[in-house]
């Protein structure tokens, strides 16, 4: 069975000023690195995990569910990086 289009969720995975600029109509943004990364914590791993309550409550604020299929976006050569992490990221919370 196929899935409604309801169930799609684009992720553009960017800074605030990229998604400002241009991004595909519908989609939502996905702040790089502070949607998919714990706060820097001195002496700390750069880009860690963010535990799972608040990593679950940042994608359900951009309509990502259980049910959802998610397309990653990004918008520049370096964006291949950010886009990955998310990727990454959304596997690790199943």
């Amino acid at each position: 069975a196929q899935r409604a289009a309801t169930d799609i969720v684009i992720l553009q995975v960017s800074n605030t000023e990229a998604f400002a600029r241009a991004h595909p109509a519908g989609a939502q943004h996905l702040e790089w690195p502070a949607g998919i990364a714990a706060a820097p914590v001195a002496g700390g791993l750069r880009l860690e995990l963010p535990d799972s309550a608040t990593l679950q409550e940042t994608l359900r604020a951009r309509g990502v569910s259980s049910r959802s299929r998610v397309v990653l976006l990004f918008d520049q050569p370096s964006g291949f990086t950010f886009v990955g992490r998310a990727f990454l990221t959304l596997e690790w919370a199943g």
